[in-house]
């Protein structure tokens, strides 16, 4: 009866172990996705969800627990820091920009770039290309 318990025991502890590689790995996994395509505008919680074979709560969840923030944050963050260097840039156009760091509505990307930084996308332009 002992060891059958402690049988019970080590099979649970591997199974264990299996679970947790197996959530670092999707984790990653969606880290690498979110990466490689931040600059799309159909990326989205679902899309990446899809792309893993997971429901979006389960990734939210993953994402969070493994990485130290959440889906949204994440996706806005890559694309603001591609914005930041895109509008160093002198004669890029804020709507070219936009749409290059995966935006689809130009307003909405100034909303969130002033809401990330501060300060509009061209008042940041203005404070990069004073500093220079």
């Amino acid at each position: 009866m002992l060891a059958c318990l402690f049988g019970c025991q080590q099979a649970l502890a591997v199974r264990r172990r299996s679970h947790s590689h197996t959530v670092k790995s999707v984790a990653m996994k969606v880290r690498e996705y979110v990466d490689a395509e931040y600059c799309s505008n159909a990326l989205s919680l679902e899309s990446v969800a899809a792309y893993v074979h997971k429901t979006p709560a389960y990734i939210s969840r993953v994402f969070k627990n493994e990485l130290g923030c959440n889906f949204s944050d994440y996706l806005t963050e890559k694309r603001m820091r591609l914005a930041a260097q895109l509008l160093a840039q002198p004669d890029g156009k804020v709507y070219r920009i936009a749409a290059q760091c995966g935006y689809a509505d130009t307003s909405n990307f100034i909303r969130v770039f002033k809401r990330f930084y501060g300060v509009s996308p061209a008042e940041y332009r203005a404070v990069q290309g004073g500093a220079e």
